[in-house]
């Protein structure tokens, strides 16, 4: 939460941008992505260049929430027998989450965030997994 409330304020300081007409992955974008997003990346560029992307249409709102961590994932409760809670407050991802594991901390150029983008593209994702699987991703 403390990063999106900081890149909102980053994001204040920042000129708006004339996003091109076209949607989609086309030369045009990432010819403007590639222009506005050149050189080594802060974290707040890496996540507006993402958030960019997604207003582009470059990217799907799940492929931006997979960088940046905020995959949601439906389980069904169902499958799921007792009560589900976590013990070890004293664990700072408890409190921090897995921020630090997202693809979106790695992303350093915009071409880290596009070779990330088509290798994405080639996995399968799923929307809703049952609750044995995400126990053995170790998700759960």
């Amino acid at each position: 939460m403390q990063f999106e409330d900081d890149y909102k304020a980053w994001k204040a300081g920042q000129p708006e941008l004339a996003l091109p007409e076209a949607q989609g992955w086309t030369e045009e974008n990432l010819a403007f992505l590639k222009e506005h997003y050149a050189g080594d990346l802060s974290a707040f560029e890496a996540y507006d260049a993402l958030e960019t992307m997604r207003r582009m249409g470059v990217i799907s709102q799940k492929e931006e929430n997979y960088a940046s961590g905020a995959v949601m994932i439906v389980l069904d409760p169902s499958e799921i027998n007792g009560v589900m809670y976590y013990t070890d407050q004293e664990d700072p991802s408890f409190w921090l989450g897995n921020f630090h594991k997202t693809p979106m901390v790695n992303f350093r150029s915009l071409d880290d965030i596009i070779s990330w983008v088509e290798e994405f593209r080639t996995e399968d994702h799923p929307d809703a997994i049952p609750w044995a699987e995400a126990v053995a991703r170790g998700w759960v």
